[in-house]
C-alpha cells in the first residue's frame, strides 16, 4: 500500500520545450501510481503564480526536474529549484544533455535521456521515488495484465 503524501511529485519544465515532457512525464507517473503536477494544467486560476508554486513544492514529497536547453535560462524553473532546495527536497533530475543541468542541481540524482528513451527515464524515475519511499511500484504493462486478470474474473 502506498503512502498518498509521498505519492505527489512536483515537475519542474521550462515552457519553450518542456511542457509536452512534463505532460508525458505527469502521464507515465500516473500509469505507475503517482500524482505529478504540471502548472499549466494544475494550477489554480487567479492563484499568485510565486505563492502557489512555492506551496506545491512544499506539499509534493518529490521534485522532478526536466532539464532542457532552456532550463539555464529559465527563470521559472531557477526559482523552483531554489524553493525545492531550501525546503530540502531531493531532485530527481531527467536531462538531455550534462551542459543543461544547473549547478545547484549537479550531484542529484540523475537520469540522462534522449527524446526517444524519455517514456523509460520517467519510469526510472517513478523507481528512484518508489525506492525513496520503500515501496515497490508496478510497472504500467504489471498493471494493465492485472486489470485484464481482474477484468476476467468476473
Amino acid at each position: 500500500m502506498t503512502n498518498p503524501e509521498a505519492d505527489r511529485v512536483f515537475i519542474s519544465y521550462e515552457t519553450i520545450n518542456g511542457l509536452t515532457l512534463a505532460r508525458l512525464a505527469k502521464m507515465t507517473l500516473r500509469d505507475r501510481g503517482l500524482l505529478g503536477w504540471v502548472w499549466h494544467d494544475d494550477s489554480k486560476v487567479g492563484a499568485y503564480v510565486h505563492d502557489e508554486i512555492a506551496a506545491r513544492i512544499q506539499d509534493h514529497q518529490h521534485f522532478l526536474c526536466l532539464c532542457t536547453q532552456e532550463t539555464q535560462d529559465s527563470d521559472g524553473q531557477a526559482f523552483e529549484r531554489k524553493i525545492a532546495l531550501w525546503l530540502k527536497k531531493l531532485p530527481i533530475i531527467i536531462a538531455f544533455d550534462k551542459d543543461h543541468i544547473p549547478l545547484a542541481l549537479v550531484g542529484s540524482h540523475e537520469l540522462r535521456t534522449t527524446i526517444a528513451n524519455f517514456p523509460r527515464d520517467c519510469d526510472a524515475a517513478a523507481d528512484e521515488i518508489a525506492r525513496r519511499n520503500g515501496i515497490s511500484l508496478p510497472v504500467a504493462t504489471e498493471i494493465a495484465a492485472q486489470e485484464q486478470l481482474d477484468g476476467g474474473a468476473k
